[in-house]
């Protein structure tokens, strides 16, 4: 540990900070008290806590009132609409991943920073890093206390988030045993769960709405292969099938397609939304 890291977590601010988010557990006050304490030790750009329910759409807890690209009406309008399924963090959350901190380098598939997720979701929002809390809570919930950067973070920040890490994790455990957690909308988080599952049924084989899948999440083909335990060749075949049923070329045709799919899934629970596109 670096003695500038001691300094900090040996100052009488972080102390104060410290004793101010304690204090408000279970207030309105909670969430800009424990960013107010992050941003003392680490500068981040776009920080957000979000509750995700693991059978419910997900709810934003506390989104701090900052200008940027990552602002909710820049980059999220499609976000809550469902793109949330393709969401690393929500992901890992709803596997029952264990209560810490995690970098995204941790949780994403080979080809993530080259899928159409993180060119809407990081690079439009002008982000590159992220370290994310991700603390399981009762009833099926996680929360995410998303940290994100448009730098990436240093070897210091990233110690000093995990040093911190115990503290923030218990902390919000302790908030969110202290009154109601939020609830999503889980009807229509169903259909719209179901409107990806059944992306493409109406024309693809099952094997071939998986390997869609997997692309959309940002599998490479080799990634694909040894998770579906066949060669590279078939998964080839499988995509290029695919393509020429959906009558696309390339990754983001196959992404645009999925979004514009979400508006029919919210409406037919179970039914492939592409069932009239084609």
């Amino acid at each position: 540990m670096s003695q500038l890291i001691r300094d900090q977590l040996c100052s009488p601010q972080w102390y104060q900070h410290i004793a101010n988010t304690t204090q408000a557990i279970g207030s309105a006050q909670w969430g800009k008290q424990l960013l107010d304490a992050i941003g003392f030790l680490v500068a981040v750009d776009a920080p957000v806590l979000i509750i995700y329910p693991h059978n419910s759409a997900p709810s934003t807890v506390y989104l701090p009132d900052n200008d940027g690209p990552w602002a909710p009406a820049a980059s999220l309008a499609n976000y809550y609409e469902g793109a949330y399924l393709l969401d690393p963090f929500y992901q890992a959350s709803c596997n029952g991943c264990a209560t810490k901190l995690y970098r995204l380098s941790e949780v994403v598939p080979d080809l993530f920073h080259k899928s159409e997720y993180y060119f809407n979701y990081y690079q439009h929002c002008q982000l590159v890093d992220e370290f994310n809390y991700l603390v399981q809570l009762p009833q099926q919930q996680t929360a995410s206390l998303s940290l994100a950067s448009k730098t990436p973070f240093s070897d210091e920040q990233a110690e000093i988030l995990h040093i911190i890490a115990p503290w923030v994790t218990s902390v919000i455990a302790q908030h969110f045993s202290a009154q109601p957690q939020p609830q999503g909308k889980p009807g229509f988080h169903q259909n719209i769960a179901s409107a990806f599952t059944h992306f493409g049924s109406s024309v693809l084989t099952a094997r071939e709405c998986e390997i869609a899948q997997h692309i959309l999440h940002g599998y490479s083909t080799k990634a694909m292969a040894n998770k579906l335990q066949i060669s590279m060749e078939t998964v080839k075949v499988h995509r290029r099938h695919l393509y020429q049923k959906l009558d696309i070329s390339s990754q983001p045709e196959l992404f645009s397609l999925f979004i514009g799919s979400l508006a029919s899934g919210e409406k037919q629970l179970g039914v492939d939304p592409l069932k009239d596109y084609f």
